[in-house]
């Protein structure tokens, strides 16, 4: 599975940002006030929008951000900035 690290929009859109943003800025006000987040699964435009997916990290399951950095590898790892337990 493919997650993005994403920034919240004043739309409540979410557009996607470095992976840095959720590992380092994990609560965090992002660009217009919502805060970075790890979005899983979703589709990824070509204008940076993030759509679908969930903010919810899928358990037992090998994900890796879109730029191929391996965030969790199955079985319910935590995952930086993830909402991990």
């Amino acid at each position: 599975m493919t997650a993005d690290c994403a920034a919240k929009q004043r739309d409540g859109s979410y557009r996607a940002v470095a992976d840095s943003y959720c590992d380092n800025h994990r609560s965090s006000g992002g660009h217009g006030g919502g805060g970075f987040v790890w979005i899983y699964g979703g589709s990824h435009a070509s204008n940076g929008t993030v759509t679908g997916g969930t903010l919810t990290r899928p358990q037992n399951t090998n994900i890796s951000s879109r730029s191929g950095r391996v965030i969790v590898g199955g079985f319910g790892g935590n995952a930086k900035g993830g909402g991990g337990s």
